[in-house]
């Protein structure tokens, strides 16, 4: 039996344990009510796509979806951003009770709340993302482990009802956030995470939100850029957890050029990942030399024009018809 990844010594019973609490989940999920059992999410890197779909009216199956088999049906029944056997009974209460709900009901009615819970909130949210090492980086052993300590020893002291000013200032991390209320409600929400693992700092887009933190003081690294986000970030208030949590509210306007530039980047992500896997496709079929970039740039093409709905683009299927095409025919040469 695995142990829980907080306490590390009671074993891990919790299943379907999601890398973001629910009232971020939902932002990242289709349906703009922000509620639970209606969620279509894609999850992407250069390689591949995974969609997760439950709950979705007739319409929404077939605006997304082409006929279904029930191999494919169990494949997006599958939730790529949850993972069993995380917590332990005691510690997924303790998270719930003097993290997640408080901060919730924080967020969604501004409801008093102790300074010091949004900030190991985000630690909570940062650290599980990081251990769970399903978007793309992980902050490494030691400070994973600094992160699962300092969260630890913060829910025993609230179960305690112990004094927690001086575990605040040992722990010195800071993160400043913007946000667009209710974006997702009528927008598509994403979430996007980078570590510029020099400068110990972390960045996060999740539905309305953007939250940067530093897990080594408050100041910003001298080259840091998030699609045009940077000037509110540095503009906005930096969070200690010794006063009221402070952000910068910002247009629709300004957070859809934010993820404008955001798709061009992932964009030319994803390209970079299509040549990758034409070349190793090319490899393994014992072709002669590098496959020619012409016939990249066709197979390249071909997955993303290609006019599958959206739940079945990026399929294998579809890339081995791409690379058949352009090897067997001349015009690609």
């Amino acid at each position: 039996m695995m142990k829980c990844r907080i306490c590390k010594t009671d074993d891990a019973t919790k299943k379907n344990s999601h890398q973001l609490p629910s009232f971020l989940s939902v932002m990242v999920s289709s349906g703009g009510d922000y509620k639970r059992d209606k969620e279509l999410m894609f999850t992407f890197d250069k390689y591949r796509t995974e969609v997760y779909a439950r709950g979705l009216s007739s319409t929404k199956w077939d605006e997304t979806f082409d006929d279904l088999t029930e191999e494919r049906l169990q494949q997006i029944s599958i939730n790529p951003v949850s993972e069993d056997y995380v917590f332990c009974p005691n510690c997924e209460k303790m998270l719930a009770e003097f993290l997640e709900s408080p901060y919730s009901m924080f967020f969604k009615d501004c409801k008093n709340i102790d300074a010091d819970i949004p900030l190991f909130f985000w630690i909570s949210v940062a650290w599980r993302l990081s251990v769970q090492e399903k978007q793309g980086f992980s902050f490494g052993q030691e400070l994973n482990e600094k992160l699962r300590s300092l969260l630890h020893r913060y829910l025993l002291c609230k179960e305690n009802k112990e004094d927690i000013t001086n575990l605040v200032k040992e722990a010195g991390v800071s993160y400043r956030m913007v946000r667009c209320k209710d974006f997702c409600r009528t927008h598509a929400g994403f979430i996007h995470c980078r570590y510029d693992e020099k400068n110990e700092f972390f960045s996060i887009i999740v539905g309305d939100l953007c939250v940067c933190m530093n897990f080594k003081g408050d100041s910003i690294p001298e080259h840091f850029s998030l699609y045009g986000l940077e000037k509110d970030i540095k503009n906005a208030a930096v969070n200690k957890g010794v006063e009221k949590e402070k952000w910068i509210d910002i247009s629709v306007e300004d957070y859809e050029d934010m993820i404008y530039r955001f798709v061009r980047h992932a964009a030319r992500t994803r390209i970079k990942g299509l040549f990758e896997i034409a070349e190793e496709m090319w490899r393994k079929c014992n072709m002669f030399g590098c496959m020619p970039i012409t016939k990249k740039i066709a197979f390249a093409d071909m997955v993303v024009s290609q006019e599958a709905k959206i739940g079945d683009k990026y399929l294998p299927e579809i890339y081995i018809q791409a690379f058949k095409e352009v090897t067997s025919n001349p015009l690609y040469n």
